[in-house]
């Protein structure tokens, strides 16, 4: 399965190098957005190279002769969801070097380093994202869900904004005000480890469903 995780990487190093460099554009991009860079930058690297992962698979015909080697289908599966924070790690690692690219130069822009909160955020919407799409992946394949990718890659751009409405919301305000407040008490270690384990029980049930198309899917 390790093999599986490093397959995924080393098929994808040209696009490691353009992950990068979406990395310094969106930090000239959400400059002026506080909070939002470095999670909108970790978010799209993942995803993107969880898309790129998937489209050599296709490209390739992988499938095909994955199943017919000595492998499991829980371990293709399980390697695909595990490549998961392998790509959060490197987009973590991306963001850094590009960040401190920025400040090295003096480029008069605005540069925000990644927190402890940000990854977790991150962490927990790549998690929604993958945990939707997966399935539907191994359910219909890379090429048919592309479409669906996109709408869902647009979704979560705009949940941000959808919540900022919700909060202007006089109905809504004074519970979000509630949960702000109570959550302004907890130090950022509990806050994290909190989205961590949402994050987890997402992709394990995620998994789970991916795993029953999976084995059940003829190719």
């Amino acid at each position: 399965m390790l093999n599986l995780i490093i397959k995924d990487i080393l098929v994808q190093k040209k696009s490691l190098l353009f992950a990068l460099g979406y990395c310094f554009f969106l930090v000239f991009v959400f400059q002026s957005l506080e909070g939002v860079t470095p999670v909108a930058a970790t978010t799209a690297m993942v995803y993107l190279l969880i898309q790129y992962s998937f489209a050599y698979e296709d490209k390739n015909k992988s499938d095909i002769m994955l199943n017919s080697l000595p492998i499991s289908r829980k371990e293709i599966v399980l390697a695909k969801y595990l490549s998961i924070f392998v790509y959060i790690g490197l987009a973590v690692l991306a963001y850094m070097v590009a960040t401190l690219l920025v400040s090295a130069i003096k480029i008069p822009i605005r540069v925000e380093f990644l927190s402890l909160q940000g990854i977790t955020i991150s962490l927990v919407l790549v998690s929604l994202m993958s945990s939707i799409y997966l399935p539907i992946i191994f359910r219909i394949g890379y090429l048919r869900a592309k479409m669906f990718n996109m709408i869902l890659f647009l979704l979560f751009f705009c949940i941000p904004m959808g919540l900022a409405s919700l909060y202007k919301n006089p109905k809504y305000s004074t519970a979000i005000d509630d949960i702000i407040r109570e959550l302004s008490s907890w130090s950022d270690w509990q806050i994290a480890s909190m989205l961590a384990v949402i994050a987890l029980l997402i992709l394990s049930f995620s998994y789970s469903i991916s795993l029953n198309i999976y084995r059940n899917r003829e190719f």
